[in-house]
């Protein structure tokens, strides 16, 4: 079965500190491309599938309102939210 990208592959991202101690630490991969599509730095396994699910909800809003979308506040709003129901 494939799975997500394994603990053992991802490095930390982000760390946050608050009154001198790490308070929590977030792990996972990363890659910047060029205008070119081409990767010009990999952080972890860049390759292993991944799961973004409601992660990918504002961008999603903004190709809409890109190709020309006239969305009033409250619905732009549900349209980046995750939600149930």
């Amino acid at each position: 079965m494939p799975e997500t990208l394994p603990v053992a592959a991802a490095v930390e991202l982000a760390r946050v500190e608050r009154g001198g101690f790490v308070e929590s630490r977030h792990a996972g991969a990363a890659i910047v491309l060029n205008p070119e599509g081409q990767a010009i730095e990999r952080l972890g396994d860049t390759d292993a599938p991944i799961l973004p699910r409601s992660s990918l909800k504002p961008i999603q809003a903004l190709a809409c309102l890109a190709a020309g979308a006239q969305l009033a506040d409250e619905t732009l709003a549900l349209a980046t939210a995750s939600h149930a129901g």
